[in-house]
């Protein structure tokens, strides 16, 4: 219903991998093979632009240590983004060998195989699927440099491949909208999610998209923005132009310009055009890669233009250390740590918790602030995320069968069983001593504690963000 059927794939195969918490480790093994993969297979786009081999990979190694790329092989739910990558990494690349033959180029097989991986990314995750669009400003980088009758026009050719996938993806959404209507599955669907719904008001989802998301991008790995980078790269930009003007005349700035605000658009095209303002770190996959590209061409002209041509190189080399260092520690300190500080905690509650005996989890502080928050991205805790809060139990009910040599024969919950901020969480269980028995529990989920109904009569285990270790006095642990 959300137009993203290659989600509930991806989900389904996870499923099948993750048993215990061990299991997300092999998720986000899968999402770091496949984004290193993606790494790879852009060192031939990146040769475009530099030139040599050694820039790209360390322009390569750079792109992809941007945030949108830690969360991607740093939280098991954004699995979906590394193959959407590399759909549209094929998608490009097929569209790359179609030159622009007047309509022929169009009717070629290689033009619709680009409209079809293109299209898959989209039908997969499509805020994610705009890293398409920087390997097609590649392109447009390529033809600007060669003489206009040497032109093939390939970036004309992606552009079309583009444009007409979001035309077959309006064209299915509205088919995925008459469908849901007609079986009365649209009831549901969350509003901030609704690709059924347009944003019409584009003045002022323009004025956003400059002040936070392509402000955010602006900071390149820093997921705290502040504006020290933006007035850097901006005095870069007019450095260049400046130069630019001088040596070339005015006549054909204005199109580059224009274009490169086109491209800008284009890669977070998606959110633009959803009615909620969603500046989320793994919907920049387009628009962070093109502004660094774009502050590589422009700062490798400005040098190239004073003849400082071996500074570049040291700048790349500082950039590649500065890129993975960041990484690094931003997973770390803002994603593996909250983690880690939450599991410790949840383990120890569930130790004494008899499985065979009904429980009262009752939880509060979910409102507090997380530890630096960055969106639901950065800082976060699972008791930020109120629709997991009957699957914690599920998931540590789980190890704890593991450890006492019981299995779990089947689970289920269900929303509302005596009120409706209470859900029920039942679950059967086998034990190997008595192979035909099966014994069942059952934990109550609230989130709070006054006129609770007699039916739950059971003890009660409260949980909070305040009594995770490391918050004293509703202090978030990491700041």
């Amino acid at each position: 219903m959300q137009g993203r059927p290659g989600v509930s794939l991806i989900y389904t195969l996870n499923g099948l991998l993750v048993q215990d918490l061990n299991g997300l480790v092999l998720v986000r093994l899968l999402s770091l093979i496949q984004i290193i993969a993606a790494a790879y297979l852009c060192l031939s786009w990146f040769d475009k632009i530099t030139g040599d081999r050694p820039r790209s990979l360390l322009l390569s190694v750079m792109t992809f240590t941007l945030p949108s790329f830690m969360v991607a092989v740093s939280w098991a739910g954004c699995s979906v983004d590394p193959p959407t990558i590399l759909l549209s990494i094929l998608a490009a690349g097929f569209a790359r060998k179609t030159p622009f033959n007047k309509w022929r180029g169009l009717l070629s097989g290689k033009f619709w195989l680009a409209v079809l991986f293109f299209l898959l990314a989209n039908l997969t995750y499509a805020a994610a699927a705009v890293f398409y669009w920087p390997l097609v400003f590649i392109l447009f980088v390529e033809e600007q440099r060669k003489p206009v009758e040497e032109r093939k026009g390939q970036f004309l050719t992606a552009g079309a491949a583009g444009i007409a996938t979001y035309g077959i993806y309006a064209v299915i959404l509205k088919i995925i909208h008459w469908f849901s209507a007609a079986n009365h599955l649209d009831l549901a669907l969350p509003s901030v999610y609704n690709p059924h719904v347009i944003n019409l008001d584009f003045i002022r989802k323009i004025v956003w998209f400059f002040r936070e998301p392509f402000f955010n991008a602006l900071n390149l790995w820093n997921i705290f923005p502040n504006w020290l980078l933006p007035v850097l790269l901006a005095l870069i930009a007019g450095a260049a132009y400046g130069i630019y003007l001088m040596k070339n005349g005015w006549q054909t700035l204005p199109r580059i310009i224009g274009m490169t605000f086109v491209f800008l658009l284009l890669s977070f095209f998606p959110n633009l055009m959803a009615t909620s303002d969603l500046a989320f770190y793994r919907c920049l996959a387009g628009l962070g890669p093109l502004i660094l590209l774009i502050t590589y061409l422009l700062l490798n002209y400005i040098l190239r233009a004073k003849g400082w041509d071996k500074f570049f190189t040291i700048i790349l080399f500082a950039g590649i250390i500065i890129g993975p260092i960041t990484a690094n520690q931003t997973i770390f300190k803002y994603r593996a740590l909250p983690s880690l500080i939450e599991t410790n905690y949840f383990t120890q509650q569930f130790e004494n918790i008899p499985l065979r005996q009904d429980v009262h989890l009752y939880y509060s502080g979910l409102d507090a602030d997380p530890a630096a928050v960055r969106y639901d991205e950065f800082g976060t805790y699972t008791l930020n995320f109120l629709d997991d809060l009957a699957e914690i139990p599920v998931c540590f009910m789980r190890i704890k069968a593991k450890k006492e040599n019981y299995l779990l024969a089947e689970v289920g919950t269900s929303q509302g069983c005596f009120i409706p901020q209470c859900q029920s969480v039942f679950f059967f269980w086998r034990h190997p001593g008595y192979p035909k028995a099966r014994f069942m529990s059952r934990i109550y989920v609230t989130t709070w504690l006054t006129r609770l109904p007699s039916e739950i009569s059971c003890p009660t285990r409260h949980i909070s963000l305040f009594h995770l270790p490391g918050r004293y006095q509703g202090q978030p642990v990491l700041r």
